[in-house]
């Protein structure tokens, strides 16, 4: 049998994305009017997922569709370093291989005098030809922390978009102004390209489509869930993908047993919730200690709620009619284990 879940990766078929419809409709609905945009959510909660099932779906469009769209990907660790020359030739190389993989005809820039110029000119070249561009610049954090961008390279950025039909998607854990303001100088800040981007902020599946992510392939896998077999996932995993693919992976390969699906979970799961809790704040910490202790007036306070809200956009709690509640049961386990060894 072939599990068809694959945790640690980006969802690589469309057949396995589910849900983000209306984060979808919202970033074609700005696509079509060549508004950048920038896509915020936590480590790990679909965003290359979802960034790749636009790619497939901008790909798979019929010859002479609606679509005049060229969709180009790059994943920033590749601008992490560099001076701005470099990178805009990094630019250029990835308009090349997207049109390579449209099976339009070759650019060529060689004319320019700088590869600032030639990626212009590049935009412009497929103008052109009829077909707008979008640049996807998966984790903008590489780009952000990189020490040699300057105001300069996003200002022309900025330029670029405004005399061309292109268009930018980031993705990031924190929005653009807080990435840039952490790694960058208050120069950089004011540069108008920060200004353009609409947001789009992704968190936890909802839980309709959750279900239907453990459901839908252990049947196409002649392995169906049986409804408490549901039940249990869910409850183990909530609507984090990462947990749940992780999940619902082992449920194929454990032959069902429930304690066994729990602790191979758990301990795959281990490092990414460390990684979360070292990244709390002390306010953050003491509204799980407030939680955990059920002292609801404590976190009415106006320093904890705030503090409850930025865990609740990083799913790391559910706000629901005035409460709050553990998005799994793994989290609130391991939240629990963190607070008694302090």
């Amino acid at each position: 049998m072939n599990n068809p879940y694959t945790p640690r990766e980006p969802v690589a078929a469309s057949a396995m994305f589910f849900g983000r419809a209306q984060i979808l409709a919202d970033l074609s609905g700005y696509l079509v009017g060549n508004q950048s945009v920038s896509v915020v959510g936590p480590r790990q909660i679909g965003k290359t997922s979802l960034l790749c099932h636009q790619l497939r779906s901008e790909s798979g469009a019929a010859p002479h569709s609606q679509s005049d769209r060229l969709l180009a990907y790059l994943h920033c660790a590749a601008l992490s370093s560099g001076v701005p020359e470099d990178l805009f030739g990094i630019f250029i190389e990835t308009l090349v291989t997207a049109l390579n993989d449209a099976g339009g005809p070759a650019l060529d820039s060689t004319a320019a005098p700088t590869r600032r110029a030639a990626f212009e000119s590049s935009v412009r070249r497929i103008n052109q030809r009829g077909r707008r561009v979008t640049l996807i610049l998966d984790d903008f954090e590489y780009l952000s922390a990189n020490p040699q961008v300057d105001r300069s390279f996003f200002n022309t950025l900025r330029s670029a978009a405004g005399r061309y039909q292109l268009s930018f998607i980031t993705a990031s854990a924190q929005s653009l102004i807080e990435l840039t303001y952490a790694h960058g100088s208050l120069d950089i800040v004011s540069s108008p390209f920060f200004n353009v981007f609409a947001l789009l902020t992704i968190g936890l599946l909802e839980e309709d489509d959750a279900r239907r992510l453990i459901r839908e392939p252990m049947r196409e896998a002649n392995q169906p869930a049986s409804p408490e077999l549901e039940d249990f996932l869910y409850d183990l995993a909530g609507g984090h993908p990462l947990a749940l693919q992780t999940a619902c992976y082992h449920a194929l390969n454990s032959g069902g047993d429930l304690n066994e699906i729990t602790r191979r979970t758990r301990q795959d799961m281990e490092a990414h919730f460390q990684s979360d809790w070292e990244r709390l704040t002390d306010e953050e910490r003491d509204v799980f200690a407030f939680l955990s202790d059920d002292w609801q007036e404590e976190l009415r306070r106006a320093t904890i709620y705030a503090a409850l809200r930025n865990l609740s956009h990083r799913g790391l709690l559910i706000l629901e009619r005035g409460s709050c509640r553990y998005p799994s049961r793994l989290w609130a386990e391991f939240v629990t284990g963190q607070l008694r060894q302090n």
